[in-house]
């Protein structure tokens, strides 16, 4: 369900109190309604929420962003609340960019709050685009560098695809240039849409890091 009067954030929780919040961004033409059913699985002290972009899911009558700078800063301004408590932050595909950008702004205005950050099925940032495309969101994981390699201070886990050919394991390794802290990289079974067939072993890990966090 979305957040009282705010159509970017939708929200599931177990109704227990929450001590870690996963925020999720989805893969261009992904419903982010569909990452709210993972709650169902995940640990009761642990709340999802699922962003919601112009463009996607219940907003696909509205016009996405297109350009990287008001996309980042749109959707930090509707997130600041939520980054000001512990946090980790997920994204899959081009949501594994605005993950990281956002974790980047995260933690220069709250320092420590980002526990975690999961990339899964995203190139690194100073990989190098496999095959132009045209979909404009699809334009936007194209035009997307930090070659200067923004070094995080949030351990960091990348997931990838044994059969992705989008974004294959050469692509996912130099993640862990980006981070300062600790960097895993974890292989799952299928193609670059691999969380929906490997759902359980992926919140399987979620819950082992976020409930190590919690202690």
């Amino acid at each position: 369900m979305h957040a009282e009067g705010n159509q970017w954030l939708m929200v599931a929780n177990s109704g227990q109190p929450a001590l870690m919040r996963l925020i999720c961004f989805s893969c261009p033409g992904s419903d982010p309604q569909q990452t709210l059913e993972w709650a169902s699985d995940l640990d009761d002290h642990i709340e999802l929420v699922s962003v919601c972009l112009p463009g996607h899911g219940s907003r696909s009558d509205e016009m996405a962003l297109q350009e990287w700078p008001s996309l980042l800063e749109q959707t930090f301004a509707q997130l600041k609340p939520l980054l000001a408590e512990p946090h980790a932050l997920l994204g899959h595909c081009l949501g594994g960019s605005i993950a990281y950008e956002i974790a980047k702004r995260a933690s220069r205005a709250f320092p420590g709050q980002t526990r975690h950050l999961f990339i899964a099925g995203c190139r690194s940032p100073n990989s190098q685009v496999r095959a132009p495309r045209q979909h404009a969101n699809l334009l936007l994981s194209d035009s997307w560098s930090d070659t200067l390699g923004h070094s995080l201070d949030v351990p960091l886990t990348a997931l990838y695809g044994t059969d992705d050919t989008l974004d294959p394991l050469t692509d996912m390794l130099p993640w862990g240039h980006f981070t300062q802290r600790e960097f895993e990289l974890i292989e799952l079974c299928g193609d670059h849409f691999f969380l929906h067939n490997q759902r359980h072993r992926l919140l399987h890990i979620i819950n082992t890091h976020l409930g190590l966090l919690s202690r």
